[in-house]
């Protein structure tokens, strides 16, 4: 428990730099240690045997295999685990401008790491790449499938590196009042997740993953006693891998898609595009004083559908959007007087 140890010498260090009067550098590295919740070192109730249905197991002696029922032994305790340690480290770059008054531009860039963080072995019981680690699968002396290990453990590493980039204008004249619009863009560099020695995984641009990168546009007016807001948000398409699982039987009776794979195909899913989406946030304010005020917002203005797709029993991604269309509300508020 060597980690344990190193719990009193967490480092934290940054520092800023002017280049010149209108930009800033910003850079950060932060080390952390978490230890494991008593709840993940020790379980109070009893192990009892329990069983996971159509296991693909691409190592089998006999080639990929599905697997029909595999057994594991319920139990959450694992008192060999260790802290984990996370590293972090951070730039960015501020810029505004003299001879535009009004005018920012921020970009920065972001890396984190992560080794021997607390995961569930569970979470890798579909993964059949990660079938390959004796740490998840249990085989006879042939080579078969016979359990998998239920627990917590410490994966390797898991490592993720993000950049962003934002600008800023914000100018008012007394006729139009104050305007601001911002524009934001996120993008997802990295996303490197090696939970077994040697087993790396990557779904980066898939359904399990966060998306690839992100786009939005917001917009601020203010002039004497109104206010106004609009916010569009786009999030890019992605490949969903997991749409559906073609049993045996709609396999053998063409059902659909089904009726493209073989009969014993060990990879029977079905893959499906999703297409992008941009949704749009609107909000009007009228102050009559400084007590009564009056609002109209709506949500999803244009009444865009979201995209089609399968994902945990429904037509849509709930992770990912609203499966609510137009949403309008209007709103009176009144503050009372406490003289």
């Amino acid at each position: 428990m060597e980690q344990y140890k190193e719990a009193d010498h967490v480092p934290q260090v940054g520092f800023v730099y002017y280049p010149r009067s209108d930009m800033r550098i910003t850079a950060n590295y932060s080390r952390t240690i978490q230890q494991p919740l008593v709840s993940e070192l020790y379980d109070t109730l009893a192990p009892s045997e329990w069983q996971v249905y159509d296991v693909l197991d691409l190592f089998d002696p006999d080639g990929p295999t599905t697997v029909e029922v595999v057994p594991y032994r319920y139990s959450w305790g694992n008192p060999d685990l260790e802290a984990s340690v996370g590293k972090s480290h951070s730039i960015r770059v501020k810029f505004w401008p003299q001879f535009l008054n009004g005018l920012e531009f921020e970009v920065s860039y972001i890396s984190n790491s992560f080794e021997g963080q607390i995961e569930h072995t569970s979470a890798y019981f579909r993964e059949p790449l990660a079938l390959a680690s004796p740490d998840l699968a249990v085989r006879n002396e042939r080579g078969d499938l016979v359990a998998l290990n239920f627990d917590y453990f410490n994966a390797k590493v898991r490592q993720s590196t993000t950049a962003d980039a934002y600008a800023l204008y914000r100018f008012g004249t007394p006729w139009l009042g104050t305007l601001e619009t911002r524009i934001h863009y996120h993008r997802k560099l990295k996303d490197y997740n090696e939970p077994f020695n040697g087993i790396v995984l990557s779904t980066l641009g898939t359904e399990l993953s966060p998306d690839r990168y992100r786009t939005t546009l917001q917009m601020f007016w203010d002039r004497d006693k109104m206010s106004a807001s609009m916010l569009a948000r786009f999030t890019p398409g992605y490949r969903n891998e997991h749409a559906h699982y073609c049993t045996i039987q709609q396999k053998l009776n063409l059902v659909g898609r089904c009726a493209d794979f073989a009969l014993w195909d060990f990879n029977s899913w079905i893959e499906l595009d999703v297409g992008s989406l941009t949704i749009v946030d609107a909000t009007y304010k009228y102050r009559f004083d400084d007590r009564l005020e009056i609002q109209l917002s709506g949500l999803n203005v244009f009444n865009r559908f979201s995209p089609l797709t399968v994902r945990q029993g429904l037509p849509y991604d709930a992770t990912r959007w609203n499966g609510r269309g137009r949403i309008v509300s209007l709103s009176l508020r009144y503050t009372m007087s406490q003289e």
